[in-house]
């Protein structure tokens, strides 16, 4: 709903971009396998956020080696979300490499250059920060040189809805996330049979839930592994929303919000002029 609306606001030649959350692997997936598709809103493009500081903890084994070859190690994870872009679901990649007052122009260089050799469409080095807006013109010019180039990407999912649930998973897991093989508890393995004789929802496109530190359910394995294993813990039907949320190795689930909202007890203090209420 909110899209449309921004749609209908900017116009025909308007752009609206959607925070999806954390990488191509969880929230980029969910916003094309389930989000678009159920709202008939194939996305023109793809910006990806990248940060030197975040690339460099993507380094699993970090004796002996300098800040730049940390660096050079861990860009293996950005690559990985920028190819499943491009190779996966068709589209182009834009990455900002977002710039902080402790990164080298060497550092920054090098993370610009190791996505255009994963095949980003374009990666600008971007001052927002410490700028504002003013600092992100050039990111800004790179998304619509992406979404009015002539020759279209052509925007695919990663599966389609008539395939079995186990496939569905298996082509999130394998494609995505590098995985060898998928195992089921006796809980998810009961569930996935129940859910599959269901005609409605086994229909239902999948909603994986795992850590968002790795590719893997393994927060601790960094950089872009591959051969591991996902374990599927339980398999949950959300008939009013549309889909199957899947869990995967140790996750919990974003608890309700309470009767009583925190936002009651934050106010501005004019004597003060300070926020309270917020902690």
């Amino acid at each position: 709903v909110a899209d449309q609306l921004a749609l209908r606001l900017v116009g025909k030649y308007g752009f609206t971009l959607t925070e999806a959350g954390f990488g191509l692997d969880i929230g980029g997936e969910k916003n094309f396998d389930i989000k678009a598709r159920i709202g008939n809103l194939p996305p023109s493009s793809i910006v990806l956020v990248a940060t030197v500081r975040a690339l460099k903890t993507h380094c699993e084994n970090t004796e002996h080696l300098t800040e730049y070859q940390r660096l050079s190690l861990g860009c293996a994870n950005v690559q990985h979300h920028v190819r499943c872009a491009t190779e996966k679901f068709g589209l182009r990649v834009v990455v900002a490499v977002n710039r902080f007052v402790n990164d080298t122009a060497q550092e920054l260089e090098l993370v610009r250059q190791k996505c255009l050799e994963a095949g980003a469409y374009a990666a600008i080095i971007t001052d927002h920060f410490s700028k504002g807006g003013v600092g992100a013109v050039d990111l800004a010019n790179a998304v619509v040189d992406a979404c009015r180039s002539p020759s279209k990407p052509t925007f695919r999912h990663l599966y389609p809805l008539t395939d079995s649930i186990q496939a569905k998973i298996y082509a999130i897991c394998n494609g995505l996330y590098r995985a060898a093989t998928v195992e089921f508890s006796q809980i998810a393995q009961a569930k996935l049979t129940l859910l599959e004789n269901h005609s409605l929802v086994s229909k239902f496109p999948v909603c994986i839930a795992k850590t968002q530190y790795s590719l893997s359910t393994d927060p601790k394995l960094k950089g872009a592994p591959e051969g591991h294993t996902v374990v599927v813990r339980d398999l949950i039907p959300k008939f009013g929303a549309g889909f199957i949320v899947v869990l995967a190795g140790d996750i919990m689930l974003i608890p309700g919000l309470p009767t009583r909202p925190g936002f009651y007890d934050v106010d501005f203090d004019l004597s003060t002029n300070r926020v309270v209420g917020l902690f």
